[in-house]
């Protein structure tokens, strides 16, 4: 059911039989008919066992849950999300990917003795670098680990963030396969990718 159904309608309450609960209804009338209502259950916590979800799914109303039971389905629903980690198919795919490509492409050495490359390019993809990397440290350390920031709360505190972020890095990656152009050819942006993704994936693998 749509949260939105129940916005800017009259609210109502009355009595229940049971006292560990209540009932919220909202009027629904909208076409001057004969009044429509809708009833949300709210029970007070109670000492229940633990809830399955299959059991849940056996209930008739969907609304009729504790708030206990509530916050153990919010808390098996966000484990379940963090438990695979980077440990996925293309996870490990993607890294095995990037080393094989990293060792077979020589990639360090080439960018250090490779006459080919274009230092022009590849100096401005570090200056490019260098701010994705101040602007991680401003979002990670100075937001999350010192004001306790949340990362859904970021664009509050810092409205152009994000877009200066994201411009900053598509800047970065467009001068470095510039720069690595003349050595590498039409595979620059594949090769760059597998190491782009194999370097997400390892990072996942963190907290």
């Amino acid at each position: 059911m749509d949260s939105t159904e129940f916005d800017n309608v009259p609210l109502l309450e009355r009595e229940t039989n049971n006292p560990s609960e209540t009932v919220i209804t909202r009027d629904t009338n909208q076409d001057q008919q004969a009044p429509r209502k809708r009833s949300v259950r709210f029970k007070n916590p109670t000492t229940s066992d633990t809830i399955t979800i299959e059991e849940l799914a056996k209930r008739k109303d969907p609304f009729d849950i504790t708030d206990e039971e509530f916050e153990k389905l919010s808390l098996y629903r966000s484990q379940i999300g963090s438990s695979s980690g980077a440990f996925t198919v293309g996870g490990v795919f993607w890294m095995v990917c990037s080393i094989y490509v990293l060792y077979y492409t020589q990639l360090p050495i080439v960018i250090k003795a490779d006459e080919r490359v274009d230092w022009f390019w590849l100096s401005l993809s570090g200056l490019m670098l260098t701010v994705c990397l101040l602007q991680a440290s401003y979002f990670i350390v100075f937001l999350s680990w010192i004001n306790k920031v949340s990362s859904d709360n970021w664009e509050k505190h810092f409205p152009p963030g994000i877009p200066i972020a994201t411009a900053t890095f598509l800047l970065f990656s467009l001068f470095l396969n510039m720069a690595l152009w003349p050595v590498f050819g039409l595979l620059t942006p594949l090769i760059l990718l597998s190491q782009f993704m194999g370097g997400i994936t390892f990072l996942a693998l963190f907290p």
